[in-house]
């Protein structure tokens, strides 16, 4: 299942545990009367209409693949973990000052986050047309859907050709990217996959959650959290995932990677430079994006030889 049916359940199942303690936890909404095969049947639906078809094939029309720089791995990666992660937690400043561009701006805070990626990609492939995958939640538009226990997401490629000026501009542009993915988001990568002649279509991709469900938890008197511990395999080899925290006004980045492709210390760096480019971003959404960082101040001069960068 899907990280937000995983929420859920767990919501849910620990609401009912109490509830049948007598801790005086009120008792839980009636069962949705929707299924997962209600998905399916979207999913078939979407396989057979023509305008969503013919949607993709024009995204995937000499789609570039945006590939991001190697650096010589000077372990063998046969004795390390094949999965490697980076963490940063942005200040509260920071994570704040996102939240009100997003709400100035009249867009989600996911599109400024993957505003922010779409730049950092551009950085460090040295492409202006970016292609990434972007996970969506294809989910049926119906009350209580958020319920359904299941997998609902897409991860589709978005390909954006990013605008010169101003980070409110690439903010908007983004936007409209999304938006103009969201009617053909159903539609399935495996497919999407076969129309490319089954060649790779993205070797990033975007993640963006919040898992509110998990409040209700913290509310509950009786429930205390001590630990929370998470493992994910994915065969993208750049995954990035943005997570707007439960309990706390503080944003966080995970970034996912293989090591047989990236070194720990080259994920760090950009690790890094998604955070100086938040601050940048917060500090003059207004400012030109384009001079305010360059892979020389994130990367050492001996790796820009090393990558030709």
């Amino acid at each position: 299942m899907d990280g937000w049916s995983f929420a859920n359940f767990l919501y849910e199942l620990t609401g009912l545990y109490l509830q049948k303690m007598g801790r005086g936890i009120p008792a839980l909404p009636s069962a949705s009367g929707l299924e997962y095969s209600q998905f399916i049947a979207l999913e078939k639906q979407a396989l057979q209409d023509q305008k969503q078809k013919e949607f993709w094939q024009q995204q995937l029309l000499e789609i570039p693949f945006t590939k991001l720089p190697r650096l010589p791995i000077m372990t063998s990666w046969e004795f390390i973990p094949k999965v490697g992660k980076a963490d940063i937690t942005l200040t509260q400043t920071t994570s704040q000052g996102l939240k009100d561009i997003s709400h100035d701006l009249g867009v989600p805070l996911r599109t400024v986050l993957l505003a922010l990626h779409l730049h950092i990609l551009s950085i460090f492939s040295g492409e202006e047309e970016i292609v990434t995958g972007l996970v969506s939640n294809g989910r049926p538009d119906t009350t209580d859907s958020d319920r359904v226990l299941g997998l609902f997401l897409n991860t589709l490629p978005l390909r954006m050709k990013l605008p010169h000026g101003s980070w409110v501009e690439l903010v908007k542009k983004t936007w409209q990217a999304e938006q103009a993915i969201m009617p053909n988001r159903r539609f399935p990568l495996a497919e999407l996959q076969r129309l490319n002649s089954n060649l790779p279509l993205y070797e990033t991709s975007f993640n963006f959650i919040h898992f509110h469900v998990y409040q209700g938890l913290l509310n509950w008197r009786d429930i205390e959290l001590l630990q929370s511990k998470s493992f994910e395999e994915t065969n993208i080899p750049f995954a990035v995932t943005w997570n707007q925290e439960v309990g706390t006004a503080n944003i966080s980045l995970n970034i996912t990677y293989n090591h047989s492709e990236f070194t720990q210390e080259q994920v760090d760096n950009i690790a890094n430079c998604y955070r100086t480019c938040a601050d940048l971003l917060t500090q003059n959404p207004l400012s030109d994006r384009e001079f305010l960082l360059t892979p020389q101040e994130v990367i050492t001069a001996e790796q820009i030889i090393v990558t030709g960068k």
